[in-house]
């Protein structure tokens, strides 16, 4: 007798997963890479199947291995009139784009998602060809000009980082979806064991405040306000260190890192500084600091920030961009109107002098993130977006 009942280890295999093509074209790990991978280590691998490409020797991949990944020449390209460059920039796309299109039909994809502007370029390229959906995760201030609005045309559906991005695209709202991002607050928690490590290394007492800056070295980051503030504040209170983490991750920002040092120089503080350069343990040195300091201008979110409060420290930076969707002003941390360096050396140094108040502030400041910025949150408002597209 033939069963024609289906039981539930059947239904699973007959289960059609959602095939996503992710096309990052970013070979540094950044704010917006490792958003980007806390989302896919986390989605259910149930629902969705994902094939990631990346540039040739992405360091990304490091902490993707066990997704497909497909690398390809993908270019971080940059605006430019030089008719040259432009000329091999199109061939590179035209030819990237037939290449991609081969996996698209290769692999049966249904999405493509494009985290951030420049990947975005190559995913309106295969909605073109292959007429596939095509999710557009913009991470990043966004510029008027025709370019960004054929992308947003182009484009099933917008997920934006912060409210401030939002605002940015001229779209209708069944386009564009405010999601913000989240941390997995099992992983990210102040551990007691690390706390006196680094003031240890950099020979510091223990009573020695640590204030941080950390970012990437890029203009927009503003680090020049940092260092201005930070002379205010060591002509206050001698009792502190100062700490630059983070690096050049593109050539061209070479000059910006030498400016910064000549400046520190040129201010006679350099003894009370320390460049830490690039870290993979940004949590560690969370967990050992007093006050993070954030001096970005028109920062598009900030997750340095909600990684800061998740392990309760508390943080100042300017009322502009992501960081005033945030911060609570007065409860986890202090906002301060942008370039007012006097401003943010008084803020810290209230920080400083009341150990209370930074706990009280650090406190609230997880409790912030476990409400508004949890990665449960995260993960389930990307997938109902992936499930509606």
């Amino acid at each position: 007798m033939v069963n024609n009942f289906l039981g539930p280890s059947d239904l699973k295999i007959l289960k059609t997963k959602t095939k996503i093509l992710v096309i990052c074209n970013s070979c540094f790990i950044s704010g917006a890479e490792l958003s980007l991978v806390s989302f896919l280590n986390k989605m259910d691998k149930d629902k969705f199947e994902v094939i990631i490409l990346l540039p040739i020797k992405s360091k990304i991949s490091e902490l993707l291995i066990q997704f497909k990944i497909i690398n390809l020449p993908l270019i971080w390209f940059q605006r430019s009139n030089n008719p040259i460059r432009l000329f091999f920039f199109s061939l590179n796309i035209i030819a990237l784009t037939w290449k991609i299109n081969k996996i698209v039909k290769l692999y049966n994809i249904d999405i493509i998602y494009s985290n951030s502007i420049k990947a975005n370029l190559y995913g309106v390229m295969i909605k073109l060809l292959s007429d596939k959906k095509n999710i557009w995760h913009i991470r990043d201030t966004l510029k008027k000009g025709l370019y960004n609005k054929i992308l947003i045309k182009l484009s099933d559906k917008i997920i934006c980082i912060s409210e401030d991005v939002y605002k940015q695209i001229n779209a209708s709202k069944n386009k564009k979806v405010l999601v913000y991002g989240g941390l997995d607050l099992i992983e990210w928690n102040n551990d007691a064991e690390q706390k006196t490590t680094l003031r240890k290394n950099l020979s510091l007492l223990r009573e020695t405040k640590l204030i941080a800056i950390i970012s990437q070295l890029t203009p927009w980051k503003n680090h020049f306000d940092f260092i201005k503030a930070s002379k205010l504040i060591i002509d206050k209170c001698e009792n502190v260190h100062l700490l630059i983490v983070g690096d050049v991750l593109n050539h061209k920002d070479q000059k910006y890192k030498m400016l910064i040092q000549d400046k520190i120089n040129e201010l006679g503080i350099n003894s009370y500084f320390t460049f830490l350069g690039h870290r993979q343990d940004v949590k560690e040195i969370l967990c050992q600091i007093d006050i993070l300091l954030h001096t970005a201008i028109n920062e598009p979110f900030g997750r340095v920030l909600i990684e800061a409060m998740a392990m309760e420290k508390p943080v100042i930076a300017y009322n502009c961009g992501g960081p005033k969707e945030i911060i609570v002003n007065n409860e986890t941390g202090y906002l301060v109107e942008p370039y007012d360096c006097v401003d943010l050396a008084k803020k810290a140094l209230i920080l400083i002098e009341k150990d209370e108040l930074r706990i009280e502030f650090g406190r609230k400041g997880r409790i912030r993130v476990l409400d508004k910025f949890n990665i449960d949150d995260y993960v389930q408002n990307l997938e109902e977006i992936f499930d509606t597209v």
